[in-house]
């Protein structure tokens, strides 16, 4: 896999293992098709290092933890942002 920019900091397979998601120090976490491992979609919104994430069992939505002291919700499918928790420290699982 080539795509991030700066060390990996996690990775999550979603439960039906046919995607995998990606955080890194580049501030943009990734999704990409397991098998192969080619790109599907990058989530850009975070202004910081993303240190985990989890994924919906239906695979619909993504959780990023970040270093901006931040949580981000997003639509995979879309990469669409829906929702951003503000936190006063770093956020990590």
């Amino acid at each position: 896999m080539k795509g991030h920019e700066r060390p990996l900091t996690f990775l999550k397979y979603n439960r039906d293992g046919d995607l995998l998601f990606s955080c890194a120090k580049d501030h943009n976490p990734t999704v990409w098709f397991a098998d192969n491992g080619e790109r599907l979609g990058t989530y850009r919104g975070h202004n910081g290092a993303v240190w985990c994430c989890d994924v919906t069992r239906d695979s619909g939505r993504l959780i990023t933890g970040s270093a901006d002291q931040t949580a981000k919700l997003w639509d995979v499918q879309t990469g669409q942002q829906l929702f951003t928790f503000n936190f006063d420290s770093p956020t990590r699982s």
